[in-house]
């Protein structure tokens, strides 16, 4: 099933100009996917939380405040994108960062619940983001994955992006919202 999965959606994506309908979802085997909305904010916080992929540093918070998540659904210079089960239940999102300046499109964050992964859920947000930016002026899209996370390194080659560069990630807190409290 898998095979005939990615051969379906790179047949679908492959020169897709997306108009504003295919913003909405896309459906595979029980997963939907969609443009997140106000009303997901808590189910995208409390997963953020949980996930401790996000730590950087012992200083500086390991998920966005909630307020700057909220900000994020109703950016237009950042898409996230949502994933839900069949009981409708959110298992995923994905925030990212658009350039249009510089064309770019950095994933910030990818996140599945614990509980369903290794179900192409990545997958198929990523294949859903890819549809909405291209054809839209962005040229580059990117993703900082941690070394270890070799799932999250799989299900991006998977998608087509090609591994780069190890760097060592900087951060310079500025407020007190991105500071770890305690």
């Amino acid at each position: 099933m898998a095979l005939a999965w990615k051969a379906s959606w790179v047949q679908a994506l492959e020169g897709s100009n997306p108009s504003p309908s295919a913003r909405n979802y896309f459906v595979m085997a029980m997963i939907s996917t969609g443009i997140a909305q106000a009303s997901d904010l808590r189910a995208i916080y409390e997963l953020g939380q949980t996930v401790a992929e996000f730590e950087v540093n012992d200083q500086t918070v390991g998920f966005w405040p909630q307020a700057v998540v909220a900000d994020a659904i109703t950016s237009t210079d950042v898409l996230v994108i949502v994933a839900r089960n069949d009981r409708e239940e959110l298992i995923g999102f994905i925030i990212a960062n658009l350039n249009k300046t510089l064309r770019k499109v950095l994933i910030e964050n990818l996140v599945v619940a614990p509980h369903a992964r290794g179900r192409k859920v990545g997958g198929v947000m990523l294949a859903h983001l890819v549809a909405i930016v291209s054809g839209s002026g962005y040229e580059y899209l990117a993703a900082l994955v941690p070394l270890q996370a070799e799932s999250a390194l799989r299900a991006y080659g998977e998608a087509g992006f090609s591994r780069g560069h190890s760097f060592v990630w900087l951060d310079r807190t500025l407020s007190r919202h991105f500071r770890r409290s305690g």
